[in-house]
């Protein structure tokens, strides 16, 4: 039997915009140093416009992998990609990957699936974990 454990407390819930107000600050921080001067709020607004979605994005997939808990996500999810057993799939690979990197939704991966013989069962199956509407959360600086 393997068993995951989760990086830090698994019983700890993360703000997914407490994260975001991180991320972005750092951004600003890069932005003031590369210009020379403090660049302001502009820099959050320009980090929401380039790096939310794909943000959101990565959270989720931590979520549902059991590595970080977000409490705007769904409870019921948490977790419920931790099978190892599921990592060697090449749907669970592929379908992770361009979700991520791609910024894939729901039908880029049906028009996909067709057209390399996956079984659309195994992708539905996955795709209803991810919950790709789950991060479509307004950035929250704009």
């Amino acid at each position: 039997m393997t068993v995951i454990t989760c990086s830090g407390d698994c019983s700890l819930s993360h703000s997914l915009w407490d994260l975001a107000h991180r991320e972005a600050d750092a951004f600003k921080w890069y932005e003031s140093e590369r210009c020379g001067y403090d660049v302001g709020p502009i820099a959050h607004r320009e980090w929401s416009r380039r790096f939310w979605r794909l943000f959101c994005r990565h959270r989720r997939l931590e979520h549902v992998l059991g590595k970080r808990r977000i409490r705007e996500f769904d409870e019921a999810s948490f977790g419920s990609l931790r099978d190892p057993a599921l990592h060697h799939s090449p749907v669970v690979r592929f379908v992770m990957q361009r979700f991520v990197d791609d910024g894939w939704e729901n039908l880029h991966f049906m028009f996909w699936a067709t057209g390399h013989g996956f079984a659309l069962t195994e992708l539905r199956d996955i795709l209803r974990v991810l919950d790709v509407n789950s991060v479509r959360f307004d950035p929250p600086w704009l």
